[in-house]
């Protein structure tokens, strides 16, 4: 018996001393209160009496019993906060095909529940955060107020955002609603994200509110003492406590491209409705800068891809260019499919395109449609461009003549492209030729006297009117630079410049079908064409300028001989017999591609003697 004492006497020491340290290292508040919290109410009080028997082992049939003191906590009022995303339904699907389309307006779901021990009121942001996975422009916004349900329906969130009392345990269902827009051109499998709540790094549950607060915090706000059934005087023990989740939506579009053969996905500059196919008229021999023409038609083929999940009817439409201006009045554009049995002819004017004819069923109102291309499916169409009689050279101007061809998905069957329709552009280019030719001149004294004025400078050299004084301008190589004639004497050299540059858009991007310039053949014909450099044009039997030299780069030049020229060789004679009367430039080191020049110079010695000053 005397074991059993020392063994009670050291259990009590033992609890004793936990009791001890505990509230010593924390009060008896902070010890019980976490412990008791999950579950039972706040304010709730706990009491623990102990009671022991024991024997005087002088008379062990009787047992005695003793009594502890009574010790009494008062569990604390704790917060707690969670939110969870419960999926998303439809608030309007404005196409009624069940796909989350541009257009529809959607309903993202949550439910926050009190987990803390007293009822508590919530602060639900207003205006949630709205992402999504598109670099630049927002796929999506907003669309009315975000509405609560305490079980008896929906209505909307208050101003300020603080919902009614939630008892502990209790939960409030909120719906955000969102519509999708047709910013940035949406596509197949975009993301939308919703994020109710703000916490760092997204979907964390019952954690200390963070600082700074900020107005899309979702978090605890406790009742005012005495307003709600339940309440426990005081504040929660462990401050305001917030809570984020992110609901995730997958659009499901009907969506295509557009671009050309072969390459509906094409892009310029990472914008696939700016992909473009580059093709030129056919330009006539001799026709002199500042000529006017009549193109003839240039026909593309373009791919069109079903990037949507089920099968898609794709209708065609010309579209005005950005610039209106740069496509001439009076063009006629022809959509068919590739069998020719469906055409659309329209009639371009002053930004406007307007049915003109068609076959298979089109009119102003039913476009060209490519019908039932299957989810992933491409197919091709035709579009033929006639520019109009007096358009100008390419070369001229500098730029092409687009025609953008809008691919869409007419969901209401109106004819018409509605901003919530898929759709996707392609841009038909017609350049009227894209080789451009400018000639300079510079003098240098060579043998005979000193370079006047700023004949040296290849920049003065002066314009020139091809036709005198008929309808055609006078072209001056740089108008920048004062003109100034030239007028060399006999021993001067004059040297000629001649660059050619592809003036063609150039490929950025992927897809796009550019111009290059191939079998480049630079011809100087001194004896033809209105050139003279190559002939006795005084009859004193001596041609009137000879061969120097010529330089062409990494290029292969050909020299010619007599008149007609026969090709010959490099050489300084004084008879056409004996000099070169023709230059040929081969390019033999590739094609000219877009944006790029080459260039060629050669010189002549004027013929004859003069005295050196």
């Amino acid at each position: 018996m005397p074991k059993n004492n020392r063994f009670i006497k050291q259990r009590s020491q033992f609890y004793r001393s936990l009791v001890a340290t505990a509230l010593l290292a924390n009060g008896v508040f902070q010890f019980v209160a976490p412990v008791l919290a999950d579950g039972t109410a706040g304010g709730q009080s706990i009491s623990n009496t102990a009671t022991a028997t024991y024997q005087d082992p002088n008379d062990p049939t009787t047992t005695i019993n003793a009594t502890s003191n009574t010790v009494t906590v008062t569990v604390a009022e704790v917060a707690g906060v969670t939110v969870t995303a419960t999926g998303s339904a439809f608030k309007a699907d404005v196409n009624s095909d069940g796909d989350y389309n541009t257009g529809d307006s959607i309903y993202f779901n949550f439910t926050v529940k009190n987990t803390g021990n007293d009822p508590t009121k919530f602060h639900i942001p207003e205006t949630p955060l709205i992402t999504d996975n598109n670099s630049g422009v927002a796929l999506a916004q907003l669309d009315g107020n975000v509405e609560i349900n305490y079980g008896a329906g929906w209505v909307p969130l208050p101003a300020g955002g603080i919902t009614n009392s939630v008892a502990a345990e209790g939960t409030v269902q909120v719906r955000v609603p969102v519509k999708v827009l047709n910013n940035g051109d949406p596509t197949n499998g975009d993301q939308i994200s919703v994020q109710l709540g703000d916490t760092t790094g997204g979907n964390q549950q019952n954690i200390a509110r963070e600082t700074p607060a900020v107005a899309t915090d979702l978090y605890t706000q406790d009742n005012t003492d005495g307003t709600a059934t339940g309440e426990v005087n005081g504040t929660p023990v462990n401050g305001f406590r917030e809570a984020s989740a992110t609901s995730n939506l997958t659009l499901t579009l009907k969506a295509l491209l557009n671009g050309p053969q072969g390459a509906a996905g094409a892009d310029f500059n990472g914008d696939n409705n700016k992909d473009f196919t580059n093709k030129s008229s056919a330009v006539t021999a001799g026709l002199a800068p500042g000529s006017l023409i009549d193109p003839n038609v240039v026909t593309f083929t373009n791919t069109i891809q079903n990037t949507g999940t089920g099968t898609n009817n794709i209708s065609l439409l010309p579209t005005k260019p950005d610039n209106t201006t740069d496509l001439p009045n009076n063009t006629q554009v022809t959509i068919s499919n590739t069998a020719g049995t469906v055409t659309a002819t329209y009639t371009y004017n002053n930004g406007t395109f307007t049915f003109a004819s068609g076959t298979g069923g089109t009119s102003a109102t039913v476009p060209v449609r490519i019908t039932n291309v299957a989810a992933n499916g491409t197919a091709d169409y035709t579009v033929k461009v006639d520019l109009p009689t007096g358009t100008q050279l390419s070369t001229d101007i500098g730029k092409g003549f687009p025609v953008p061809v809008t691919a869409f998905v007419d969901l209401d069957s109106d004819g018409v492209i509605d901003t919530n329709e898929p759709r996707n552009i392609s841009i038909d280019r017609v350049y009227t030729g894209f080789l451009k030719l400018v000639k300079k001149s510079r003098i240098i004294q060579g043998t005979g006297p000193s370079v006047i004025g700023n004949q040296g400078d290849f920049e003065s050299t002066p314009a020139f009117d091809p036709d005198g004084t008929g309808p055609l301008p006078a072209i001056d190589p740089n108008p920048g630079v004062a003109d100034e004639a030239r007028t060399p004497a006999p021993g001067n050299i004059i040297e000629y410049q001649i660059t050619s540059q592809n003036i063609s858009e150039a490929q950025s991007g992927i897809g796009s079908k550019i111009l290059d310039a191939a079998n480049v053949n630079i011809v100087e014909d001194g004896t033809t064409g209105g050139n003279n450099w190559a002939l006795d044009n005084n009859s004193n039997s001596e041609i009137d300028t000879s061969h120097v030299s010529a330089n062409a780069g990494s290029e292969t030049i050909e020299y010619y001989n007599n008149i007609p020229p026969t090709i010959g060789t490099a050489q300084s004679g004084t008879t056409p017999t004996t000099n070169v009367t023709k230059y040929v430039v081969k390019v033999t080191s590739g094609n000219v591609g877009p944006q790029s020049t080459t260039t060629f110079t050669f010189q002549r010695k004027i013929s004859g003697t003069t005295a050196t000053p």
